[in-house]
């Protein structure tokens, strides 16, 4: 809802709203032409999109069901509508359309109560298909490179940048000396770091000279690890430089939703 007014309040031009998190890399070029592709005839598209008119084996639609009488009242709907987070692609027209006769005041109130589970996965759905948009899934190619929890390894980062339709992958561990993302932000392959502890045969003994190598290697370890960061913080981060996709953090979402949660508790204290 906060991203909504503040794309009123701007005036910005876009025609796609992309909702990623900070763990998601595009690994090469031409997303957009992919969206002019595969949104032809459609309003919006996810991972695992799909309608649900009863409790099924879907987990956040189960934690959505279990509080439906009170988010009825908000959809007006007798089903509800749920995709994976990250990759949520909405036309401008659509997402427009999606707040414009909302109870916002209910919605609110319903923020600072419900116990559901990823609620950012159901929410847009269901008032995207609400308001009669058109939805699909993602191609098979590209939903297989974007998963919940296992982490992305670099072969499978190699297969990704050889596979069509994949043009970004999730998750991707946040750190900047991860391999698979170091082999996507600078093309080095990098092999996986081995946990090194300290070995002393007596407390206070002087180290030795291996754990003085320790030592030097940790050192410039961080030191390249801080150029690295230096290096992605200075880069543009510009992917799409006709500005004719908006991308969405998560985050920033999960952030501004905690913070109106603990205004609504120190209101009701």
């Amino acid at each position: 809802m906060d991203i909504s007014a503040w794309l009123r309040e701007t005036e910005l031009e876009y025609e796609y709203l992309v909702y990623i998190d900070s763990d998601v890399l595009f690994v090469k070029p031409g997303f957009d032409s992919f969206l002019n592709k595969t949104m032809q005839g459609y309003d919006c598209m996810g991972v695992n999109m799909h309608q649900e008119y009863a409790p099924g084996v879907w987990n956040p639609g189960q934690s959505m069901w279990r509080e439906w009488n009170a988010w009825q009242s908000l959809f007006g709907t007798d089903y509800l509508c749920g995709m994976f987070a990250n990759g949520q692609i909405y036309r401008r027209d659509l997402f427009r359309r999606m707040y414009d006769d909302l109870d916002k005041v209910r919605l609110e109130s319903l923020f600072l109560s419900t116990q559901v589970v990823a609620l950012e996965e159901i929410l847009h759905a269901t008032l995207a298909v609400r308001c009669g948009g058109r939805f699909r899934d993602y191609p098979v190619p590209t939903g297989a490179f974007i998963r919940p929890e296992q982490i992305m390894t670099v072969p499978e980062v190699k297969i990704a940048q050889q596979t069509s339709d994949v043009y970004f992958l999730h998750p991707i561990r946040r750190m900047a000396g991860d391999p698979a993302r170091r082999w996507i932000t600078e093309g080095v392959e990098i092999s996986v770091p081995v946990r090194r502890t300290w070995k002393t045969r007596k407390k206070g003994m002087r180290r030795s000279s291996a754990g003085k190598r320790r030592i030097w290697r940790k050192g410039i370890t961080r030191r390249i690890t801080r150029r690295i960061t230096r290096r992605i913080n200075k880069k543009s981060i510009r992917p799409f430089p006709n500005r004719r996709l908006l991308i969405v953090s998560k985050t920033a979402v999960k952030k501004k939703r905690s913070l109106r949660q603990r205004r609504g508790a120190s209101r009701r204290e």
